[in-house]
């Protein structure tokens, strides 16, 4: 299947970079690994505008004296064609926290609470207007160049857990969504 395929080199390009980057970013001189702390960073996925395509994400990120950060921004789609479903936007308030655990490796929990609108569906004719919470968790790790940074999230799953005007999917209104696999790259600054 074709997303599969992109999913795994996705993945795959994501493990060899965590895999051959980890022992680098802790010997080599000015740079880091993790949160510096005391720091708001601020984000954005490089992947998701790419891959799955026509998805943008900012947000700011908020070091906490807990060992972990704070997670706010949006989410959206651009209206975009969807073979099964049809013309498909939406856009969402994003929150959530990240858990730092050891050597720039963390772990972030996420909702995603907002609108998401189906035009145009090829089983019914008809627009949808829904209000969506998706919930998110992601693991990876963040290397650092002095105020600049990554956080490379190579493994995470995600699913859709309340839909308010479910449409339908391949034909089929009563289908839920299941989970998906979720893999992100993003860049930041921290100011």
């Amino acid at each position: 299947m074709w997303y599969c395929r992109i999913s795994d080199s996705v993945l795959g390009v994501a493990l060899v970079l965590l895999v051959l980057l980890l022992p680098v970013g802790v010997r080599a001189e000015g740079f880091g690994v993790g949160r510096l702390d005391g720091a708001v960073g601020a984000e954005t996925s490089l992947l998701w505008p790419i891959f799955p395509g026509n998805l943008f994400l900012l947000r700011a990120s908020v070091d906490t004296p807990t060992g972990g950060d704070i997670l706010a921004g949006v989410q959206f789609h651009v209206p975009h064609d969807r073979e099964e479903e049809g013309r498909f936007s939406s856009a969402a308030v994003h929150l959530g926290w990240r858990q730092w655990v050891r050597w720039g490796l963390h772990v972030d929990a996420v909702v995603n609470a907002g609108r998401g609108r189906l035009e145009n569906s090829p089983y019914t004719g008809q627009n949808y207007s829904s209000f969506d919470v998706e919930l998110m968790l992601t693991a990876g790790w963040s290397p650092r160049f002095g105020r600049f940074y990554m956080s490379i999230d190579p493994l995470g799953i995600s699913g859709v857990i309340y839909k308010s005007n479910p449409w339908p999917i391949d034909g089929e209104v009563a289908r839920r969504e299941g989970p998906i696999y979720v893999g992100n790259v993003m860049l930041g600054w921290y100011f």
